[in-house]
């Protein structure tokens, strides 16, 4: 008989560790910002553009034409829960600007602190779990 509990025990740990592995993979998008590199924004002055997602992560963009990066405010703006970016310097006139940014993924959840719910809270109740099935 004790050796069906340990072979249980066993069962439920290796079942426990493949499912952390499984839900962290599946969780990653939905929790941990994304990058996008090199998106082309053609614009004109005071036209603004979306950006091909939104929900941007605070302070993640850099914006640059061929030779220089330019400069948050004086040469453009970005609206970080929209994705609408603007720009303010008529020096750059139909140049083909590049935007890297991070964003989180809105379509799974639109708000951080469904983020922090799966990314701590789910994890320790799944662990509490195992603790209770360890110990019973």
């Amino acid at each position: 008989m004790a050796e069906l509990k340990y072979i249980m025990l066993t069962i439920a740990i290796i079942t426990a560790v493949v499912g952390f592995v499984l839900l962290d993979d599946m969780l990653a998008p939905m929790i941990y910002p994304q990058t996008v590199t090199g998106e082309v924004v053609n614009t004109t002055t005071a036209t603004p553009v979306n950006l091909a997602y939104d929900d941007l992560v605070d302070n993640s963009w850099t914006v640059k034409n061929a030779s220089s990066e330019l400069t948050e405010t004086t040469d453009y703006t970005i609206t970080r829960a929209t994705g609408v970016f603007t720009l303010v310097n008529g020096d750059y006139n139909s140049t083909a600007l590049t935007v890297d940014y991070q964003y989180y993924e809105t379509e799974y959840m639109s708000s951080s602190l469904s983020r922090i719910i799966l990314q701590y809270i789910v994890p320790l109740g799944l662990l509490g779990a195992l603790v209770l099935v360890v110990v019973f």
